[in-house]
């Protein structure tokens, strides 16, 4: 059922069995408004119109500050969430995945093999369940190994106070732990899987700048006309 892509329709991205798109994304209104996510649109080989989205977040069990990735629907994303036309697909899209919830963002049209090799990497990476940061993978701080302890009792309070309530992190370790670690959040992770597979257009449209070596912030890539850029978290779900 060929169609034009319903993550983003003013793309006018055509779908079909072969041709798929993948799209990053953020919802400016949301809970969580620095959040950053991807969503895989294509056809399945029953001529269905599926989606499928994958989000690193916060693993809030882990001792050690690890993330954990979530992939909508569980289980092989090549199926993902089906439907049998563009009506139900769309409305499919907006209830499941998006919450009903405005969203900024690029899309760009992939091969089905591209499709296929993001989902494995994501996968993969999901075993490995690396490092959580705030600040990102191209953060220089937290790498440097210093930056708590160049942080005073109260100013450290009063940055946990903010950050924990927008993170929903549990307890100072988890936060110190957060600030002092390098590794992705959840902006550097979606970008570094897109990276991968190896397209001109995703990296001219997702450019590292200069200020990802302070902290990458999701709004100052992913941002509506509107929209002045945030110090904000891009945490959680």
């Amino acid at each position: 059922m060929p169609h034009t892509s319903l993550t983003d329709p003013n793309a006018e991205l055509p779908i079909d069995e072969d041709t798929w798109a993948v799209s990053i994304l953020r919802k400016p209104k949301g809970s969580y408004s620095e959040h950053t996510f991807i969503v895989v649109e294509g056809e399945n080989q029953f001529g269905k119109i599926i989606f499928c989205r994958y989000d690193l977040v916060i693993d809030e069990d882990s001792p050690d500050n690890k993330y954990k990735i979530i992939i909508k629907p569980s289980g092989d994303c090549q199926e993902g969430y089906a439907y049998d036309d563009a009506s139900l697909a769309r409305e499919g899209l907006i209830n499941t995945l998006l919450r009903k919830q405005d969203i900024v963002g690029f899309t760009w049209s992939i091969a089905k093999s591209k499709a296929k090799l993001l989902a494995n990497n994501i996968a993969q990476s999901a075993k490995d369940q690396g490092s959580y940061s705030l600040f990102g993978l191209d953060a220089v701080i937290p790498k440097s190994g210093k930056f708590m302890q160049a942080i005073s009792p109260t100013s450290g309070a009063a940055i946990s106070g903010i950050v924990q309530k927008s993170a929903g992190m549990e307890g100072d370790d988890q936060f110190a732990a957060s600030l002092s670690s390098p590794g992705h959040n959840c902006f550097t992770w979606a970008r570094w899987q897109l990276y991968q597979l190896d397209l001109p257009q995703i990296q001219n449209d997702l450019p590292r700048q200069l200020t990802d070596f302070v902290i990458s912030v999701t709004s100052r890539h992913l941002n509506a006309l509107d929209e002045e850029p945030t110090s904000g978290n891009c945490l959680m779900l």
